[in-house]
């Protein structure tokens, strides 16, 4: 499974936010996340959007995870 994953803030700190696309190894999409973080800096938005990824896989049973960030 590939996550990619990706945050961002308005401003620095300012409102934040991140997204993440799962994919199989053939491309398929098998979920997407999308949320709203709050006030934060784009540096945190970012590690909250990895963290997520491997939470949310973890409680899809998927094991094996390859992460892609910018």
């Amino acid at each position: 499974m590939q996550a990619s994953t990706n945050g961002g803030s308005r401003g620095n700190p300012g409102r934040g936010g991140h997204g993440i696309v799962y994919r199989t190894d053939a491309g398929a999409v098998q979920a997407v996340v999308v949320k709203h973080i709050g006030v934060s800096t784009a540096y945190m938005a970012e590690c909250y959007s990895i963290l997520n990824a491997a939470v949310k896989a973890i409680e899809k049973g998927w094991t094996k995870l390859y992460v892609v960030s910018d």
